[in-house]
């Protein structure tokens, strides 16, 4: 019998220089209002919180997931 699970991760905007850059933002007090506005969780997400779910996905705990993509947005609302 072959075994093979097929999954992904779906990761929304993360809180990076890059990103910053990208959206204008000036300082910390922006950051605050936007992700405070859009994401549920009310923070920004870090690259730590994608890696938390791709070692999940990676590990025997996720055994019985398959065929599955894993939103990882802290609870985007936009």
């Amino acid at each position: 019998m072959v075994e093979g699970r097929v999954m992904g991760s779906i990761i929304w905007q993360v809180g990076t220089p890059l990103l910053k850059d990208m959206l204008g933002y000036e300082n910390e007090e922006d950051d605050k209002v936007v992700q405070s506005t859009y994401i549920l969780k009310g923070g920004a997400m870090r690259p730590k919180n994608v890696a938390d779910a791709v070692v999940f996905l990676a590990s025997e705990d996720s055994q019985f997931v398959t065929g599955h993509g894993l939103v990882v947005d802290g609870g985007y609302r936009g």
